[in-house]
This record gives structure tokens, C-alpha cells and sequence, in this order.
């Protein structure tokens, strides 16, 4: 005899094959069908700094049963919830704020590349995170990196005189994202780099201050006010460019 523990509900094909030591061999299917609860849920797809939503169902519930859920968004973060369904089925839903795109990976470090591993775990009971797992379910939520816009009120023409430095106001450009520290909070606002093409050949790089706005989840990347003086008379076309990490 021999044990297998199946993780999820469903219908499974088993296939034993028996080989002799001349090589010969016979193979029998057998079809166990599992029963249990299951968890249907969506994989996460959005930009850092959108809210996303995770929702789908368990089946196979017990009615008037207590259950609780954890969802382990895959950022050290969590959503702890308890429900009594009334029947075998309840939907789910939850909903989680992504400020940066990345991952962490098996040893919790986080990294600004890749995609956060999230997972759904079911249990009895009305205490949250506690009782006797019944089901879990992981997956992928892939979060794009948004790059930074323009200000809201467009750069308008100025003027100026050959030989002598005149400051111009460049405006606050905006991005959603955050950085995240490698404990799973949300630790401060992304950094970025400013760069000025003057249209006269110089080009000048800086870095502006980005503060983070914890109601709008969105940062103000004040470029703040630049002195320039041109050489040559003419008109110029000043090109500013925000990059973010």
C-alpha cells in the first residue's frame, strides 16, 4: 500500500506500471475523484499604485459552518477575514493597493523586477489566521510600472536675453509608484532623475524632489525652478525629461 494527500478537489487519473527484470511491463489506469473544498480565484494584472481585486469562490463548504481566510498579497501584507456561509458556495472578495512593481522572492528580499506570489489560504473556524486548513490556493499578481506624466499646465513660451541667467519654473511632473522595504512596508517615495535639454546644447541632469502623497498614493516630483543663460540669440526648444527608478 502506498498514501498520497491531494491538495485540491477534483478528478485525477492514476496510472501504475509494473515493469519485470526482463523489461517487460503493464500499465493500469485507475481515476480517484477527490472531494473537498476548492478555491476558484483570478490571477492580479494592473499598474503599481491601481487598486487590484482579488475575488472568486469556495465550493465544497460545509453550511453554517465557520470559516475564516487569509490573503497573503505576496508583500508581507495581509487581509485577515471570517464568514459563515449558508450553503456549500461563498464568494470572495478582497481588494489590495500594489505601490511598486516587483517581487520578493523565497527569502523575502524585495526586488523592483518581476511579480509578487500571492496566496489564499482557508480554514475552520471563526479566529482569524487559526483552526484547521481546509484549503489554499496561490497565484501571480504582475504589477507594470507606470512611468512618470508631464505637469498638469503646460509649459508656456518665455523670452530671454543673450548673456544673462534667467531661472525658469519647470513644474511638478507625477508617478504612482512607492518603494517598499524589504519587510513588506511601504517605505517611501520612488526616486527619480531630471533631465534638462536646453535646446542650445547643454543638457542638464539632477535629481528632484519627489514627495509622496498618502491620500492621491501619488508622488509630486517637484522640479522646482532651473537658471539657465543662453549664448546665442534664437529660438530654443527646452525638452525636460523625468525617468523614474
Amino acid at each position: 500500500n502506498t498514501a498520497h494527500t491531494y491538495a485540491d478537489a477534483g478528478t485525477y487519473p492514476i496510472l501504475v506500471t509494473v515493469t519485470d527484470d526482463d523489461g517487460a511491463s503493464a500499465t493500469k489506469q485507475i481515476v480517484v475523484t477527490v472531494s473537498g473544498v476548492d478555491i476558484s480565484a483570478n490571477q492580479i494584472t494592473g499598474n503599481e499604485g491601481s487598486l487590484q481585486t482579488l475575488s472568486g469562490i469556495f465550493t465544497g463548504l460545509t453550511a453554517n459552518q465557520a470559516y475564516n481566510y487569509r490573503v497573503a498579497w505576496g508583500t508581507n501584507n495581509f487581509t485577515d477575514v471570517t464568514f459563515t456561509p449558508t450553503t456549500t458556495t461563498h464568494n470572495f472578495s478582497q481588494t489590495y493597493r500594489y505601490l511598486d512593481n516587483g517581487s520578493f522572492n523565497s527569502s523575502g528580499t524585495y526586488s523592483s523586477s518581476g511579480a509578487y506570489n500571492y496566496k489564499l489560504t482557508l480554514k475552520t473556524g471563526s479566529v482569524l489566521n487559526s483552526g484547521t486548513l481546509v484549503a489554499e490556493k496561490t497565484g501571480i499578481a504582475t504589477i507594470t510600472n507606470v512611468a512618470p506624466t508631464g505637469p498638469a499646465t503646460a509649459y508656456t513660451t518665455q523670452s530671454a536675453v543673450t548673456f544673462a541667467p534667467k531661472s525658469y519654473t519647470l513644474g511638478t511632473f507625477a508617478d504612482p509608484g512607492k518603494n517598499q522595504g524589504t519587510t513588506g512596508a511601504w517605505s517611501s517615495a520612488e526616486t527619480f532623475s531630471a533631465t534638462i535639454d536646453w535646446g542650445d546644447g547643454v543638457i542638464e541632469n539632477y535629481t528632484p524632489t519627489a514627495i509622496y502623497n498618502n491620500t492621491t498614493f501619488v508622488n509630486d516630483i517637484q522640479l522646482g525652478t532651473r537658471s539657465h543663460t543662453y549664448n546665442t540669440p534664437g529660438s530654443k526648444t527646452v525638452t525636460v525629461t523625468v525617468s523614474d527608478d
